[in-house]
């Protein structure tokens, strides 16, 4: 390319110098007589001396002065691509180091050619003493990394959860393809250990409160605040209350069908009264068990509200109070019959206390104590 570069720079020079010299022939007095011989003489060849040279000069100069011109654009495009490239590099690094994932890629031999990202840190690793390693030496002993590695390796992308090191990895493994052939694998590592662990505090939590609500003697159950017909979760106790399972309570809305027809009316008016937000929901009222039977209950509920105090759901608990109803009944049937023995009898039934003052007077005849 030089020497070709070296013998064109030649021509150009040499044509400009016998264009000169032909200008000079012309113009300058030395000249004159040649110029005139050279007219009457051979009048064509002057011209194809003069015309020849010119244009040869012309055409070269305009075509070396277009690929300078093209040669300027064409570096100035490169620096800028080149420059955008750098500060793409710089703000990709810059991205990844500063987050919690790890960035890597393997060639067809497994062999790391990128690794970045602050996860590695967390693994103990440095990037640039990992590059050049393969990734089933770096991890022999994470064979869930090494299998998925394999598995990318043949061409199956994948996405697994991962344990090194006692922290844990959401991993996705992307094969490579480059020209329509295969160049490898391409990984993101994002580190989850802390949601992970986030989750399962969250799921003791709501073991440990499952387990206490399900072990009270009440039913618990919770409802949507805008719905109160529809049943978010019913606490397993609905079945030995009623007969009734949690799924077959809440899927049929059962609720209101199985409210005794004597209690309905005042029973529905608070209910509306308490979602209206007048009043708290508290009520005493029969219900219908699966066998037919009277269950009575005593329901609880308060409205549930969010951080701007919009309504979220209804929170409620109904008790068995069916013994205490029963017991309440023969206590006062207990009464009447007492009752109805005083007022029968001819003889006065009274307390006195020690000074004899009355305590208590039957009513049954108490004229006799005059």
């Amino acid at each position: 390319m030089g020497e070709r570069t070296t013998t064109i720079g030649k021509l150009v020079a040499a044509s400009l110098v016998a264009l000169f010299a032909v200008l000079g022939a012309i113009f300058f007095e030395p000249f004159e007589r040649f110029w005139m011989w050279a007219q009457s003489y051979a009048r064509w060849r002057v011209d194809e001396l003069v015309v020849v040279p010119v244009v040869l000069a012309i055409a070269i100069s305009l075509y070396y002065w277009r690929k300078g011109k093209e040669r300027e654009r064409e570096n100035t495009q490169r620096e800028r691509v080149e420059e955008g490239l750098r500060s793409s590099e710089a703000r990709y690094r810059a991205v990844v180091t500063s987050l919690p994932v790890a960035l890597f890629a393997v060639d067809p031999e497994g062999v790391f050619t990128l690794a970045e990202g602050k996860g590695l840190e967390a693994l103990g690793l440095e990037p640039d003493k990992v590059v050049g390693q393969t990734i089933f030496e770096s991890y022999h002993d994470a064979s869930q990394v090494v299998e998925n590695t394999r598995r990318a390796l043949a061409g199956q992308a994948s996405s697994v959860i991962t344990e090194v090191n006692g922290l844990t990895f959401e991993t996705r493994y992307s094969p490579l393809w480059e020209g329509g052939e295969f160049s490898g694998v391409l990984g993101v590592a994002v580190d989850i250990t802390g949601r992970v662990r986030a989750e399962e505090n969250l799921r003791e939590a709501e073991q440990r409160y499952r387990t206490l609500v399900e072990q009270i003697p009440a039913v618990t159950y919770i409802d949507l605040a805008d719905d109160s017909d529809t049943s978010v979760y019913t606490s397993p106790q609905i079945e030995r209350m009623l007969g009734y399972t949690p799924e077959e309570w809440q899927e049929n809305k059962l609720w209101p069908e199985r409210l005794h027809p004597d209690d309905r009316e005042r029973v529905l008016a608070a209910d509306e009264r308490f979602e209206a937000g007048s009043e708290p929901f508290s009520e005493e009222y029969r219900l219908f068990a699966k066998d037919g039977s009277v269950i009575w209950v005593l329901e609880e509920a308060v409205l549930v509200r969010g951080e701007a105090e919009e309504p979220l759901y209804w929170q409620g608990v109904m008790f068995d109070i069916t013994g205490r109803k029963e017991a309440e009944e023969q206590l006062r049937l207990s009464e009447a019959e007492l009752r109805a023995l005083f007022e029968a009898m001819d003889d006065v039934v009274f307390e006195i206390d020690v000074r004899g003052r009355y305590l208590n007077v039957a009513p049954t005849n108490p004229s006799l104590l005059y």
